[in-house]
């Protein structure tokens, strides 16, 4: 359904979005939702048995220590969200980032004789290099 809307889309878009910015969408998007429906749940489910299983076993042990494990648990759960937050945004960027590389390299690949045709071979180099290091210094952040 998302592929056909693409396609449905006017010229004007295909001008605004690079071929490599929408494949990388397309698949991109798609990881992320067999990922939101499929992982998430299973794990989910892996954790709460988890967690029901450990608080038996120390409730069975000493239960003061359950007390004292639970007393502990709504900090991580708060340092956890604060944590997924800061990497939500993080893989925005890379997203970005990774779009953007992917449709200046498809616009290149895609447009090879024009490159040839004015040796502009050594300046898409050295562009691709820029983009591929401007992203490791993201990553290094």
């Amino acid at each position: 359904e998302v592929y056909a809307a693409c396609l449905r889309q006017d010229m004007a878009f295909f001008d605004t979005h690079r071929c490599g910015e929408l494949q990388l969408r397309l698949n991109g998007d798609t990881q992320e939702v067999c990922q939101k429906v499929l992982y998430f749940p299973v794990r989910f489910i892996q954790f709460s048995f988890f967690l029901v299983f450990n608080i038996l076993t120390l409730l069975s042990a000493n239960p003061r220590l359950v007390a004292a494990t639970l007393s502990v648990l709504p900090l991580s759960l708060f340092g956890n969200l604060f944590l997924m937050r800061r990497l939500q945004k993080f893989y925005g960027r890379m997203q970005r980032r990774a779009e953007a590389s992917a449709g200046m390299t498809q616009e290149v690949l895609g447009n090879i004789r024009t490159v040839r045709a004015f040796a502009r071979e050594p300046q898409e180099l050295q562009r691709y290099a820029r983009d591929q290091e401007y992203e490791a210094r993201i990553l290094s952040q």
